[in-house]
């Protein structure tokens, strides 16, 4: 049984630098995290291509400094270190994936690679006493996952997701409200109804960010940084104009499917569901990218085997004592070419729909911004705000008849972190220096077996948990009624 550790709030006031991150493939997505992860407090050490070439690239699209090949590990340390003195950037190590795995200067390996390509490098890195940080969906299944914890959890290693460290104070303001006593409670939850609209580019659209190379060739997605495929863009990456999800197995569970089930789960404490139904509504186009195969490719996408669900209808049931708690859930991606996206007449990308109802014995509350807080209305302020609706009714009197008038308010929340640096803040905090680490490699600089660190794990394998069930959901909902239509 693994033991918590409960550390002061200044954990790391004897470490002699923050964890130093590596990234594990140059996606386009991983861009966006270059700069919440230097405000964040946290250094990007090295990035990892396929051949390291790609590496370079994302480097200096980033603005990044690429360290020269004949300079060594330990001078790079001394260098980054005087030019944060002097107010310039540090230089960063383009390498091979190998490299990164087994350099000594990483703590944190951000990993962004498609997930049916993560099982070896992930095995690596708990190997080699790194941290591990997931852009979602996590893994390809929970076996997997279950296997990468198994793993990292006698080393006290950190594996979890993105999405678990993004649930900020507007869920625990909601769940806070879940009482039957406190300040403005609607009594125990007894259901809960999330919506999840997005728009996105169709696979015919052009990015409004260039890929690195021309190679968009998914049968080596292993090998192609770019193509990220079953990475989502709805990780720490997101918001996003321009990401592309390449036919994931994952459908609109690649991104935002994942996000909002996150949340959810954050509600209800990450119980397990005890039922699980759910229902393919519509199905997008399989992304064929290679044009010698279009014939084969349009066979292909007319029969059962095509997982690229883009709108998405699901029932839970969560013990809760005598009584469950039911959950609905509908999620839907939307090609922004199409005419029917937007009242404005644009078909810009970015989530169109983000709201959770939650309901309670004696009201309920709406929160309006799930996944992405909204910018605070204050320009001079920085905080991301987020709304949540309180409804109850109230018994009045009148004068032959007593009857209930609903009463409306409006909760403001503000967050205090920028969404995006929310959980490079969060792992920042949730490690704590370990005095016992060696110049060895045999452990790890930072120890993840804070009670924090053990929740994010346990948040990032239930989600997992239900992602994979709402899935095979939906596939036995599809043969089912492939068999009736039969």
């Amino acid at each position: 049984m693994r033991t918590i550790t409960r550390n002061p709030p200044n954990r790391n006031s004897l470490a002699p630098h923050p964890p130093r991150i590596g990234i594990l493939g140059a996606s386009q997505s991983a861009q966006r995290v270059w700069k919440p992860i230097h405000t964040a407090g946290l250094k990007i050490v090295a990035v990892g291509s396929h051949d390291g070439k790609e590496a370079e690239a994302f480097i200096k699209a980033c603005n990044g400094t690429v360290m020269k090949k004949e300079e060594t590990q330990t001078s790079s340390i001394q260098q980054q270190q005087q030019q944060e003195e002097e107010g310039s950037s540090a230089k960063v190590r383009a390498c091979t994936y190998e490299e990164l795995v087994d350099s000594r200067e990483v703590d944190i390996v951000y990993i962004t690679i498609p997930v049916l390509g993560r099982d070896v490098w992930v095995k690596r890195c708990i190997r080699q006493r790194k941290h591990v940080l997931l852009s979602i969906p996590a893994a390809p299944s929970t076996a997997v996952l279950q296997k990468w914890m198994e793993l990292a959890n006698p080393q006290r290693l950190l594996i979890t997701d993105d999405a678990a460290l993004m649930q900020g104070k507007r869920l625990d303001r909601v769940r806070a409200m879940l009482s039957n006593s406190g300040d403005k409670n609607i009594g125990p939850l007894r259901s809960l109804r999330l919506s999840c609209c997005c728009s996105r580019p169709s696979s015919s659209s052009s990015s409004s960010l260039p890929p690195f190379n021309n190679n968009t060739n998914n049968n080596n997605s292993d090998k192609s940084d770019n193509t990220h495929g079953d990475s989502g863009s709805f990780s720490t990456t997101c918001v996003v104009d321009g990401d592309t999800d390449n036919n994931t197995s994952f459908g609109v569970f690649a991104d935002l499917g994942w996000m909002a089930v996150a949340a959810l789960l954050k509600v209800v404490h990450c119980e397990v569901p005890t039922t699980v139904l759910g229902h393919v509504l519509q199905y997008g186009e399989k992304n064929n990218n290679n044009n010698n195969n279009n014939n084969n490719n349009n066979n292909n996408n007319n029969n059962n085997n095509n997982n690229n669900n883009m709108e998405y209808s699901g029932e839970l049931t969560f013990a809760d004592g005598d009584v469950p708690v039911t959950a609905s859930i509908y999620l839907k991606s939307i090609p922004s070419s199409s005419t029917s996206l937007s009242t404005t007449g644009t078909t810009s990308t970015g989530l169109m729909e983000q709201s959770l109802r939650v309901y309670g014995t004696m009201g309920s509350l709406t929160l309006h911004d799930l996944i992405v807080p909204a910018l605070h209305s204050d320009a001079n302020h920085t905080d991301n705000t987020a709304t949540i609706t309180r409804a109850v009714l109230e018994p009045v009197q009148e004068k032959h008849l007593r009857r209930n008038i609903r009463r409306e308010e409006e909760i403001c929340v503000v967050e205090g972190t920028i969404w995006g640096e929310m959980p490079w803040q969060r792992l920042r905090d949730v490690l704590s220096w370990n005095t016992n680490a060696t110049a060895s490699g045999l452990a790890s600089h930072f120890r993840g077996d804070t009670e924090e660190a053990l929740g994010y794990m346990k948040h990032t394998w239930t989600t997992q948990v239900v992602v994979d069930a709402l899935l095979n959901a939906g596939k036995m909902s599809g043969e089912l009624n492939a068999d009736v239509k039969g």
